[in-house]
């Protein structure tokens, strides 16, 4: 890819997305055993965007859409810009793995945000 001319962030979102992709159909039939409950693999948005809710939001609308698979979870870090944005992700549909929940606090600020947002969206799972 480098000597097609590719970039480092081109390469590594081929290479990423392409695993992530091949995962999820290796564990689809666990998915599908389990009937959602098992079987998910993620990908994480560009932790530079960790403070960024409106950035934050848009690659993960682009990840999920291009990874096309039920199976998988887009990681969002549960910063205080984060929240927002998995809020938002959530009542669109879209599976979020949240992470850095890191304290009573944290989580405290997590639940408020996203459990009505799941109640608008479809409910997710994941570990």
């Amino acid at each position: 890819m480098a000597l097609e001319g590719k970039d480092v962030k081109a390469i590594y979102e081929a290479l990423s997305q392409g695993d992530v992709r091949s995962a999820a159909d290796e564990f689809r039939p666990l998915y599908d055993r389990t009937d959602g409950q098992d079987g998910y693999v993620s990908l994480e948005v560009n932790p530079h965007l960790a403070h960024d809710t409106a950035g934050t939001v848009e690659e993960a609308r682009r990840l999920w859409t291009a990874l096309d698979r039920p199976n998988v979870l887009i990681k969002v870090p549960a910063t205080a810009d984060g929240l927002p944005a998995i809020r938002q992700l959530i009542s669109e549909g879209i599976s979020v793995n949240v992470t850095l929940l890191f304290g009573c606090r944290v989580i405290d600020r997590w639940r408020r945000h996203t459990l009505p947002a799941s109640k608008r969206g479809r409910p997710t799972a994941g570990p």
